[in-house]
């Protein structure tokens, strides 16, 4: 073997340590929701993420590992060689810090980071002046620990070269080590010799407990992989006509057409009496996590951060089982404004596939001469909300720039302007809108850096002992309660549905699958919806044939899920690294588009650690078909633009 090939398997060798620390740095870090867990399946997390380890260290490094063993020449100049390094150090610090980024991250989401590296990386580096102010002395200390990891990198480099020996620049040696190297990446990407390539899922199939999967995967790992596969993995799993047949019933309204073919969710709902031409208000609240919100349970007390919401929803219509379609914003909005889910390795917005013909609720109302407008009081480029929903219909989009306010103890300082303040304006705004209107209206908090207006500070004193998250969700609910005291004195109100739901959730009880993506639906129009409880599952896609059907509007619609207010029984999709979930009434199951990975009863086995399948194998055989059908129409319609027959 080379002195190259030496060098390089020894630096490799080095790398897959490093993940290993880090591995070991992510289980004292993350206690919380591994405390519980095997000591056996703790020890073979370690041993089956060197597989994750090796795939993720050969994806990044392939090209310059064949480049340096075979591309350059044994007279390379030093020049060469310094390139080769500096290379080296470029793709692996960076890829190696990530998993210390996710030290904190993923006890808010409880997933390692995915997309969200490459996800507006402008806004992303706009943000790094801040983390240094909010956290110097953390940010000095990564940036110290990748110089001093550079330093003795190279170092070591150096070392093994000096006293590496072997027939450097022979061809047939240099031909025999590239071929055990090309051998070794190619084992390398796949993770083994199993059958198929290394997928997020296989992390979860040595241990039945929910988190021990995410100590196995490593965050270069699932960030890598986020790069390189396509958005939307096609599902063909069935004939279409058969998929379609599928979806036709599970979408099925007594009020509505079945949909036509090639078209799997275009349909057109019939009123049964007259329209009723109500205003239309969403209250989209940041991370308002369903098991956060109401009254809880926490440390053997009973308590409530949102005395505002409980109330509204003693005299609204609550689901309590409502599940958000990702963990992202970006993920939500499409969810909720065109009912598209968001079951794909990256967001919609930003990605070719938002040019698709989307039918969104915007343009549903419009149609029948509603007004419609977004508020989001941040900057107007961020996330790309603003093209998307104009696309969704949306003939006004309001944010930051149109506050009349430039005072800056008005704005928290990162993102925008904020809660009572912009949502006081939208308020003010709406009174003088035409009716009936439609209005989305997305909050700002709770989110990081959790900084709560310097005026109103001192109400939350008594809170010190809570969390930013917490402090900052009473705020949110105090700056709702505001929005809906200014509301209920105008004209307007009493003909109003009010629609208060969370984009996602953050800081969900530890390990619960369901709870991870759980937040609150509230339906509010005294006088018009009856107040009640409902237990009934739902998702964010369901949110516009809701809409529809509560205002009783005859309405052609590509809603992707389905009324809450229909009869009959309900589904819901999810997707994590564990797979998707196909949630029927009492059942839940867990698939990776290969194979079913589990079956649980979701209502009471909530982070799904009892596998039901040997016990019901026909239950499984159908979720699996469901879900197969649902996901097959979903993706081929996206990428073939038939989720709407409309213009071009």
């Amino acid at each position: 073997m080379t002195r190259r090939a030496r060098v390089s398997l020894a630096v490799f060798g080095v790398l897959l340590g490093l993940y290993s620390l880090l591995r070991l740095g992510f289980l004292l870090a993350q206690q919380e929701f591994l405390r519980d867990a095997p000591a056996a399946d703790l020890a073979w997390a370690f041993v089956h993420g060197l597989r994750f380890d090796c795939a993720a260290l050969v994806i990044l490094n392939a090209p310059l590992l064949l480049l340096w063993n075979l591309g350059l020449p044994r007279v390379a100049g030093r020049g060469l060689r310094t390139t080769c390094f500096v290379l080296l150090a470029l793709l692996n610090v960076p890829a190696l810090m990530l998993n210390v980024v996710d030290y904190g991250y993923f006890p808010m989401v409880q997933r390692r980071l995915l997309y969200e590296p490459f996800d507006r990386p402008g806004e992303l580096l706009g943000m790094v002046p801040q983390w240094f102010q909010e956290y110097p002395l953390l940010c000095v200390g990564v940036l110290g620990a990748g110089a001093l990891f550079v330093l003795g990198l190279q170092a070591l480099v150096a070392r093994l070269d000096a006293r590496s020996r072997g027939p450097e620049g022979r061809t047939l040696p240099t031909l025999a080590s590239g071929a055990v190297l090309a051998a070794l990446c190619v084992l390398g990407v796949r993770g083994g010799l199993q059958q198929g390539v290394l997928r997020p899922a296989d992390a979860f199939t040595h241990s039945a407990h929910p988190a021990v999967g995410y100590l196995t995967l490593n965050t270069t790992y699932t960030v890598v992989l986020s790069a390189v596969l396509k958005p939307v993995a096609t599902v063909e799993a069935m004939p279409q006509a058969e998929a379609e047949a599928v979806v036709a019933g599970l979408l099925a309204h007594p009020q509505e057409d079945a949909p036509q073919a090639g078209w799997p969710f275009a349909r057109t709902r019939r009123a049964a009496a007259s329209p009723t031409r109500r205003n239309v208000v969403v209250l989209l609240m940041e991370s308002w996590t369903g098991a956060q919100v109401g009254p809880h349970d926490e440390g053997g007390t009973r308590l409530s951060r949102t005395p505002v919401f409980d109330a509204l929803c003693r005299e609204g219509l609550l689901f309590t089982h409502f599940l958000a379609s990702g963990q992202k914003s970006n993920e939500a909005i499409p969810s909720i404004v065109t009912s598209v889910p968001s079951l794909f390795r990256r967001p919609v917005i930003g990605s070719r596939d938002e040019l698709v013909r989307l039918r969104g609720l915007g343009s549903v109302l419009a149609e029948q001469g509603w007004d419609t407008s977004f508020h989001y009081g941040v900057e107007r480029t961020i996330m790309g909300f603003e093209p998307f929903t104009r696309r969704a219909g949306f003939s006004t989009y309001r944010s930051v720039d149109d506050y009349p306010d430039r005072d800056p103890a008005a704005r928290d300082g990162r993102w925008g302007v904020y809660d009572h303040l912009y949502f006081l304006d939208t308020a003010r705004w709406l009174d003088a809108r035409p009716q009936p209107f439609l209005a989305v209206m997305f909050s700002l908090t709770p989110h990081d850096p959790y900084t709560l207006p310097a005026d109103r500070a001192a109400a939350y004193t008594a809170y010190a002992q809570e969390t930013g998250y917490q402090r900052c969700l009473r705020y949110s609910d105090a700056s709702l309660g505001e929005f809906m005291e200014h509301a209920r004195k105008q004209p307007w109100f009493d003909s109003t549905l009010f629609v208060i739901t969370a984009d996602h959730t953050r800081f969900a009880p530890p390990n619960s699958y369901v709870e991870s993506f759980r937040v609150p639906l509230l339906l509010y129009a005294p006088g018009f919806v009856t107040p009640g409880v409902s237990d009934a599952l739902g998702s964010h896609v369901d949110i516009l044939p809701t809409v529809l059907d509560v205002l009783d509007v005859p309405a052609r619609h590509a809603s992707m899920g389905r009324s809450l207010l229909a009869p009959g029984p309900r589904f819901a999709v999810t997707w994590r690294d564990r797979g998707y979930a196909f949630f029927d009434d009492q059942h839940a199951l867990l698939h990776d588009l290969r194979q079913p990975l589990g079956l649980y009863a979701w209502r009471s086995d909530r982070s799904f650690q009892h596998d039901l399948r040997a016990a019901e194998p026909e239950k499984a055989r159908g979720l699996e078909r469901r879900l197969l059908a649902w996901l097959q129409c979903v993706t081929t319609a996206v990428r073939d633009d038939r989720v709407w027959p409309g213009a071009r």
